[in-house]
């Protein structure tokens, strides 16, 4: 392994946990024909031209010139049946054109029947991090033997009354088989936050068409996505209320800014890096090529020898990835999920997530991710360059709910953020269960969304939270 990729992989896996964009877009909402049904209630068929029609108007009315002159294309429009009454459906929306200027959305949800989903108040979005899309980072129990259909916090809500959707970034759908990474260079918050806001105009938009209402949403951004939660708080406290996309906010287990001087400069010092490897052209990591092997090793032959790490078993590197703590300034206590640790400091198991749900997690990993967003983030914790993604933070009011993990990415100094947000109305969710010395054993960055007992300790708080802050 080269250096420069050694520091690749050692930034993605460590820091990559800090940046945000926030190039709005605003969404004038459309006025769509509607199906009466037995009863008066508004239930249209919910079908791909449907879907394709919605979309064109959310497009036309939006602020991306890319979407509103050249339109947006509907493709791949899909339903499964995850459990009983819970459809997943999916598409995507081409919005530019670029090779990869498009984004996948899911949509959860009860049905009354087939392509006809339920009537419900509440909704949310939910904003993946780095290296994983939305169904690799929080569907992952679907790719998982004999892991039970429910065990997922997209459809653990939706069950209980809430239209669930989610975004996959542009860059999480591009192939494996992609040699010319040239489509990365400059790809940061900006584009980010585009097809963020066209995702959200489009849940809207259906949601007033299938019988729920097309008023603001809720918005939950995990890792990564927690930043861009945040970017998008930022931009919407300059539009006018009845504008506005977002309800409520969660920040989902991350460090953006900080308040400790010493941490500060060690940001800094991350973003020069991470300046240092686009200076050198490498515009696409491909981190996620690692996870997926891993996690392919160690659910197909755990006992194996690790091709990647020798002198380990498949099992043993795919457990070393996933709960050893990956030690950086700051994030020194960072690991995925909580690990359990032989005398030699060798992990052997996890403590709260199934390890072969871990395994078949690692495996959605996304091929590439562009640097220049870990550049954007890096940005942000540093303060030197003075980003523009956190300029009104003064001014949000909206609720958040602060979600952290005691051994996760923001366990360690996600709450330096809270003092940039000081008008925010924030309630605190803090999953500790060990003393502060002992982080490193404590609930992590992924056990949130596949522990045993996250739907305990994570998903029903998140849940009450939504009908409160409705």
């Amino acid at each position: 392994m080269t250096r420069r990729n050694s520091i690749r992989i050692t930034i993605l896996l460590t820091i990559a946990v800090f940046s945000m964009t926030v190039t709005f877009a605003q969404i004038t909402m459309p006025e769509f024909q509607r199906t009466e049904t037995r009863g008066g209630a508004v239930r249209p068929d919910v079908d791909g031209a449907v879907i394709a029609a919605m979309v064109s108007e959310v497009c036309f009315n939006s602020t991306v010139a890319s979407a509103a002159s050249g339109g947006c294309i509907v493709t791949d429009f899909q339903r499964e049946v995850i459990t009983r009454r819970i459809a997943h459906y999916t598409f995507k929306v081409r919005f530019g054109p670029g090779p990869y200027d498009v984004f996948g959305l899911h949509r959860i949800v009860k049905e009354a029947f087939p392509f006809h989903p339920s009537r419900v108040r509440d909704g949310i979005l939910i904003l993946h991090g780095d290296l994983l899309g939305f169904e690799g980072g929080f569907l992952g129990n679907l790719r998982t033997p004999d892991a039970r259909a429910d065990h997922a916090l997209p459809v653990y809500l939706a069950q209980r009354g809430v239209d669930v959707w989610g975004i996959d970034q542009g860059w999480t759908l591009v192939p494996v088989e992609e040699t010319d990474v040239s489509w990365a260079e400059g790809w940061g918050f900006d584009k980010e936050l585009d097809q963020l806001g066209l995702a959200l105009g489009v849940a809207r938009a259906v949601r007033g068409a299938t019988g729920s209402g097309a008023g603001p949403i809720s918005l939950l951004g995990w890792s990564r996505g927690a930043q861009v939660v945040l970017a998008q708080a930022n931009a919407e406290t300059q539009l006018p209320a009845h504008d506005r996309n977002v309800s409520g906010y969660v920040y989902a287990d991350v460090s953006t800014k900080f308040t400790d001087p010493a941490v500060k400069q060690a940001s800094c010092g991350d973003y020069d890096t991470v300046l240092d490897i686009i200076a050198a052209g490498d515009f696409a990591d491909p981190t996620g090529q690692l996870f997926v092997s891993l996690g392919a090793l160690a659910a197909a032959d755990p006992l194996g020898d690790s091709p990647i790490f020798p002198g380990f078993t498949n099992e043993t590197a795919a457990l070393f990835i996933g709960s050893v703590p990956f030690g950086t300034a700051t994030a020194p206590n960072y690991h995925l999920c909580a690990g359990e640790f032989d005398v030699d400091g060798l992990p052997f198991g996890l403590q709260y997530t199934d390890e072969q749900l871990l395994y078949h997690w690692l495996t959605g990993a996304s091929p590439y991710e562009p640097v220049q967003i870990l550049a954007d983030g890096e940005s942000l914790g540093c303060d030197r360059d003075d980003p523009p993604w956190d300029d009104h933070w003064s001014e949000i009011t909206a609720p958040i709910l602060y979600l952290e993990a005691a051994g996760g990415a923001g366990g360690d100094f996600g709450y330096q953020t809270l003092p940039y947000i000081p008008n925010a109305a924030i309630t605190e969710l803090i999953i500790q269960l060990y003393p502060d010395e002992d982080r490193a054993l404590d609930y992590g960055h992924v056990d949130i969304w596949t522990a045993d007992n996250a739907p305990k300790l994570v998903w029903r708080p998140i849940l009450t939270w939504i009908r409160h802050n409705r």
